[in-house]
């Protein structure tokens, strides 16, 4: 049926030339024989130099299921992964999430320890100024100010006072009660501009 169609289209030149035909048929065999062995549509395509619709067109024709996510497809992507990790300078992605959090928190000159909200909030407060804490939740967009995970009832305002990195102000409302602010504390304020100083000084002798 194929081949039929194939031929009227191309006025039967194609079914008449056995060399064309005894391509697509080794075409075909190598594409079973590749999937076979765990091959996703793109490894095939690459293997024969074609391109991947062409690989995956001939695996539907022959019924065969996708490969893209099989046991071989995640051994690549592990190691892909440990590749990038060993680029990096880590062993595991653990440490690559905290070697990450610690270069985010030293550019924007906090501690190395701060973790990734507790440094989006830093920012804010040195943004905008002191802030109460339904105004530092609104303008990250976030519906509370908790961790989520294993630390549930672990607050980020709580945990950066403690730190000594926010300091709570109070100030009296035109509606009466008294609102609670949260701004960054005068020593963290310095001892963040101290650190700030020495990077650009170290970046200015790297240049």
């Amino acid at each position: 049926m194929l081949w039929s169609g194939i031929s009227q289209s191309l006025g039967g030149s194609v079914s008449a030339d056995p060399e064309w035909r005894r391509r697509d048929k080794y075409f075909e065999r190598r594409v079973a024989e590749l999937h076979a062995q765990g091959w996703s549509d793109r490894d095939i395509a690459k293997q024969m130099r074609c391109s991947a619709t062409r690989a995956r067109e001939r695996r539907l024709k022959l019924g065969l299921p996708s490969n893209g996510h099989n046991e071989r497809h995640t051994q690549k992507v592990w190691a892909r992964r440990q590749k990038t990790l060993k680029k990096d300078g880590v062993e595991t992605l653990g440490e690559l999430v905290s070697l990450s959090r610690r270069l985010r928190a030293a550019a924007s000159g906090w501690p190395a320890e701060t973790g990734k909200r507790e440094v989006e909030i830093l920012n804010l407060l040195d943004r905008v100024g002191p802030k109460s804490k339904n105004e530092i939740t609104n303008l990250l967009g976030l519906k509370h100010l908790r961790s989520g995970g294993s630390e549930k009832r672990r607050s980020y305002l709580r945990t950066l006072v403690r730190a000594g990195l926010v300091e709570v102000r109070k100030e009296m409302s035109s509606y009466g009660p008294v609102r609670r602010l949260y701004a960054i504390s005068k020593d963290a304020r310095k001892s963040r501009e101290r650190r700030l100083r020495i990077e650009t000084l170290e970046n200015a002798e790297a240049i």
